[in-house]
């Protein structure tokens, strides 16, 4: 799907650089907007976009757009899961044989 926009500009305003900076920065932030929303996926926008996962990540970071939904009602539950886990962990801690993650 492609979405048109008609923008007045004074005649003469805007050189091809110009141009090109506008159409560039408009389509960033269209993207960034539907990402935000959760409208289109980080693989989409950054393909989107031309970046690498890396610079998408960082462009998120720089223009205030979270990479994560990561609400209270997960963490709340990721903190039920290892509390739940705890006595393992911590009987695992003191075995020196125990596997540990690496």
């Amino acid at each position: 799907m492609k979405i048109e926009v008609e923008i007045p500009v004074s005649e003469g305003s805007l050189d091809a650089d110009a141009k090109e900076r506008l159409r560039k920065d408009l389509l960033e932030a269209a993207v960034l907007r539907l990402f935000d929303e959760r409208r289109i996926t980080a693989v989409e926008a950054q393909e989107q976009l031309g970046l690498t996962r890396v610079a998408f990540m960082e462009l998120t970071r720089q223009r205030g757009v979270p990479m994560y939904d990561y609400a209270l009602e997960d963490w709340e539950e990721d903190k039920k899961a290892l509390d739940l886990l705890r006595p393992e962990i911590e009987k695992n801690v003191g075995d020196p044989g125990a596997r540990r993650l690496r």
